[in-house]
């Protein structure tokens, strides 16, 4: 019963993978047991969210979006967090090329016009001071809107919170471990997902010239920090796992595998009946 399902909040910090997550949230909860808070009016989504009648609020078990840590004190009940971290500098260099091509982004015509390579993108971009220590900012700022800077208060705050108030803390690089904690944790069936904005720029951390990534890292010491202990956490606790676990994982990468292959076999049938159409 979706009632019995635990209430929880995806906090989604961009660039993060937190897209493809949300494909898999859409197929877990029905469209009444989910609520979703805009990226650019986390208020007027809050006053949505309050405005609903009282049986349309006992239905939501997900609140999920681009949102900083804190949704829970406005909404009665018991509610746990998941989320997603990133490696900072990968971060980082995802943030960059979004930018980049994406020109419907406001930053896109300020960054493209001003020739900004990735070191200035970094120091210099008008959001800098928002982008960068980004993770710590959603995790740990005490006044998300007004607080620019992340501080080192505020990585206390995302270490505090993150060991306090989440069920699952999941990282990129340990993206089907997470999701496996997670069906676990919330009553979830296989979270089989579809990539989704992933990157046609196939460039890495350790493509950087060392000057790019020395300056990255200096720029977000506080997430780097805040990654350390996040992943320590999550390696830890895969470490503490029964063998059921990692049998689990085992059945949902074949799972991910031939949804994977069915993706594909769709994506060929519909370029060929594209070029048919069109010849």
């Amino acid at each position: 019963m979706m009632a019995d399902l635990p209430r929880s909040i995806f906090l989604h910090i961009p660039k993060t993978g937190g897209t493809t997550l949300r494909t898999v949230i859409r197929t877990q909860y029905p469209v009444e047991a989910r609520f979703e808070i805009e990226h650019y009016d986390v208020p007027g989504s809050v006053d949505r969210l309050l405005g609903l009648d009282s049986d349309a609020q006992s239905k939501i078990r997900m609140i999920y979006g681009h949102h900083p840590f804190g949704i829970h004190s406005v909404f009665p009940g018991d509610w746990r967090y998941l989320t997603v971290l990133r490696e900072p500098a990968e971060r980082i260099l995802s943030h960059y090329h979004y930018v980049i091509r994406t020109p419907l982004l406001r930053q896109h015509r300020e960054i493209v016009e001003a020739n900004f390579t990735l070191k200035e993108y970094v120091s210099r971009a008008p959001g800098a001071r928002f982008f960068n220590n980004g993770q710590t900012r959603y995790l740990g700022a005490s006044n998300f809107l007004r607080e620019g800077v992340a501080t080192r208060a505020s990585l206390e705050r995302a270490k505090d919170n993150l060991g306090r108030s989440f069920s699952v803390v999941g990282t990129t690089t340990r993206f089907d471990e997470s999701l496996i904690l997670m069906k676990r944790a919330l009553g979830w069936d296989w979270p089989v997902y579809e990539s989704r904005q992933v990157s046609p720029i196939k460039r890495s951390k350790d493509d950087l010239a060392p000057d790019e990534l020395d300056m990255i890292m200096e720029l977000n010491d506080l997430d780097v920090q805040l990654y350390e202990f996040a992943r320590d956490r999550l390696e830890a606790r895969l470490s503490q796992q029964s063998a059921s676990f990692w049998s689990d994982l085992e059945t949902f990468k074949q799972k991910q595998r031939a949804a994977t292959a069915r993706k594909q076999r769709r994506d060929r049938l519909a370029r060929l009946l594209h070029a048919v159409i069109t010849r």
